[in-house]
């Protein structure tokens, strides 16, 4: 069995000033470098055997500061960046998804992904790391938006119970939440999602 230890990266200077961040990147701010190093002592005793990252920058450093000099082979794959937003890269939260609502079908309207388009791309990404290995504990450091349409797809019971929790899916997966899947013999189990250490 293989048990893939998700994380999404640390908090940014566009998630302090509520700005769409997908394709685009900024820098963690000091919470956000401080949330990462809330995991260093949560993962110190797991036997990761690798680690793999988003591409993007605030995933890399979430990574680096993790696995704390650890000596694990780390990957970048840019098949684990977050849902690309098009046009909407960089506007301000509230003008693109009023009143807490996102594109339900997705972003290609405006020069970006589809959520369909994106999953598969991610979904495509996380098969390729699994057949890599029998057993083993696997760190993957990506993004919120691409995690809960993954965690949507393999249950399908995620976001109904995110909303009688939270009252929202939108709040379900916090900056350096853990979150855990175990896959075995082409499944996926969802075990926990969005625990948070700080």
């Amino acid at each position: 069995m293989i048990r893939l230890l998700f994380v999404r990266h640390g908090q940014t200077e566009f998630n302090v000033k509520k700005r769409v961040q997908g394709w685009c990147d900024s820098p963690l701010t000091q919470e956000g470098i401080k949330q990462a190093e809330s995991l260093i002592d949560v993962l110190k005793e797991v036997d990761i055997c690798a680690a793999y990252s988003s591409t993007s920058e605030r995933c890399r450093d979430t990574l680096d500061i993790i696995l704390n000099d650890r000596d694990i082979k780390k990957y970048d794959r840019k098949g684990l960046k977050e849902i690309h937003f098009g046009l909407a890269e960089g506007e301000r939260i509230e003008k693109v998804f009023p009143n807490g609502t996102t594109n339900l079908s997705g972003y290609q309207d405006i020069q970006g992904e589809s959520k369909q388009q994106a999953l598969k791309r991610f979904e495509d990404e996380i098969h390729s790391i699994v057949s890599l290995y029998d057993e083993a504990n696997i760190l993957i450091v990506t993004h919120g938006s691409i995690l809960k349409e993954f965690f949507s797809h393999i249950d399908l019971g995620f976001k109904q119970a995110a909303i009688e929790v939270n009252g929202s899916v939108n709040r379900l997966i916090s900056n350096c939440s853990l979150s855990i899947v175990e896959y075995n013999q082409g499944n996926y189990c969802l075990v926990s999602y969005g625990k948070t250490y700080y």
